[in-house]
């Protein structure tokens, strides 16, 4: 290969929406890990059964979800 086969290319890129994204994941989830982790520890405690529990987790999660407002 010549010097005149070769190529320079400059990249810049902007990860702030990415990043965002994923800082939003990041606390979707960590609010969904508290949820179900209170959901199974009242359920241990307040003797529910899982199909409650999980029931319960799955409203808590549309609510969080969707702002605030429950999914019709």
């Amino acid at each position: 290969m010549t010097d005149d086969d070769t190529l320079a290319l400059s990249v810049d890129l902007d990860g702030s929406a990415a990043l965002a994204v994923l800082d939003d994941l990041e606390a979707r989830s960590a609010r969904f890990g508290r949820a179900l982790t209170s959901a199974l520890a009242g359920a241990v405690t307040g003797g529910k059964g899982l199909e409650e529990v999980l029931r319960t987790v799955g409203a808590a999660f549309r609510y969080s979800a969707f702002g605030g407002l429950e999914a019709a």
